[in-house]
């Protein structure tokens, strides 16, 4: 027998323009209704403006449960809301990555996603800070910067994640090597590369590890930088990637930091989140146990 659900009310703003919100919205308010939340307002949107102001006006008016749909950038972006305060988020996880959701252990299966919002439990997890921005996944420089300029939300729609490795190919004919200067309290990193990942939380780029002993409960910011400028040495960093063992390279270093200063020459676009967020350099950190978000049972952090 199904435990009952245990929610406060709640309501759900998800985005139309995600890969799958408007393919799956009617279908997730219909779950949810079943699952015997009290859903007081569901809304669609087409305007990610609206969408982040809808949910800014429920945190700050009180709602228990504010219900979020899309993928990692639209949680990134209304992220900020719940800092400091009592509501929780709940997940949909309705884009192509949803590495936010990995992490956080919700499936991408819309009846179990559902359900852990109806049944889950509540965790304080953390979250990243660059400039003046939170992030829920991923700051990077270098390649990342040139697939998201190659990858375009139709392409998303219309090829899921293999739209990833057509923007990823493109993004490797054109990528241009850079000098960077990373500053942390644990060292400072200076060297020639093409890319440089700072995450939050255990998992990036869909199911790839960040680090073997990433977190999203523990207080730290975990990455990795390749210290060469070799287009071969990216594709023997990618045969690693799927188990989080890319720092065993000789010309990977590890990062693990509260948080630091990263500074590039020339300057290099921000890609965070998935999306370019102005320029280098900038400083970040972690927020830890930042907000408050429904995750399954098992979920340990």
């Amino acid at each position: 027998m199904l435990a009952k659900s245990n929610c406060s009310p709640a309501v759900l703003y998800a985005n139309a323009r995600s890969r799958r919100g408007q393919q799956w919205f009617a279908e997730a308010v219909e779950y949810l209704r079943k699952e015997e939340l009290e859903l007081k307002e569901a809304t669609l949107m087409r305007d990610p403006a609206k969408l982040d102001q809808a949910v800014e006006k429920a945190v700050k008016g009180g709602v228990p449960m504010v219900i979020v749909g899309g993928g990692d950038g639209t949680l990134s972006g209304v992220a900020k809301h719940f800092v400091g305060s009592d509501a929780t988020l709940g997940i949909l996880p309705l884009g192509t990555g949803n590495a936010f959701a990995r992490d956080l252990m919700i499936p991408a299966n819309l009846p179990a996603a559902c359900s852990v919002i109806s049944r889950g439990k509540t965790r304080e997890v953390d979250l990243g800070f660059v400039q003046d921005k939170y992030f829920v996944n991923v700051v990077t420089v270098g390649l990342t910067a040139r697939i998201a300029t190659e990858l375009t939300n139709e392409a998303k729609r219309r090829f899921g994640r293999a739209a990833y490795l057509f923007a990823m190919a493109r993004a490797l004919q054109r990528v241009e090597p850079f000098h960077v200067k990373i500053t942390t309290p644990e060292q400072t990193l200076e060297f020639d590369t093409l890319q440089v990942v700072i995450g939050n939380g255990r998992f990036h780029a869909g199911p790839f590890p960040l680090a073997p002993d990433a977190s999203i409960t523990e207080g730290r910011l975990s990455g990795y930088a390749l210290a060469t400028t070799s287009k071969g040495s990216f594709f023997r960093l990618a045969w690693k990637l799927h188990a989080g063992r890319q720092c065993e390279l000789p010309e990977v270093y590890a990062i693990s930091t509260v948080g630091g200063r990263l500074e590039t020459s020339p300057v290099r676009k921000v890609v965070v989140d998935g999306e370019i967020e102005g320029t280098t350099p900038f400083d970040f950190r972690v927020a830890p146990k930042a907000i408050r978000v429904r995750v399954p049972e098992e979920f340990e952090g």
